[in-house]
């Protein structure tokens, strides 16, 4: 059985509304290089859908989402884009 994938970097948008979730991760992605894994907790339910679609559009990939102390926790591999 595989390992999950640690993450190289962790950000925090909890307690942020969308679309503010989803410019937290772009900011730190493209500061990461490609496949390094960021870690974003976040509690708005509307990310757990727009996320996904930012990294479909961005050419990233979501690894993981799971709930994680009163959040959501959400591993994103950075494409090479």
């Amino acid at each position: 059985m595989a390992l999950p994938p640690t993450a190289d970097r962790t950000e925090d948008a909890r307690g942020l509304k969308c679309p503010f979730p989803v410019l937290t991760a772009n900011r730190a992605l493209r500061q990461m290089e490609a496949g390094m894994v960021l870690k974003i907790l976040f509690t708005d339910p509307t990310a757990r859908r727009d996320l996904p679609s930012y990294c479909q559009d961005q050419g990233h990939q979501v690894l993981t989402c799971h709930a994680e102390e009163e959040a959501f926790a959400m591993l994103i591999q950075k494409g090479h884009s």
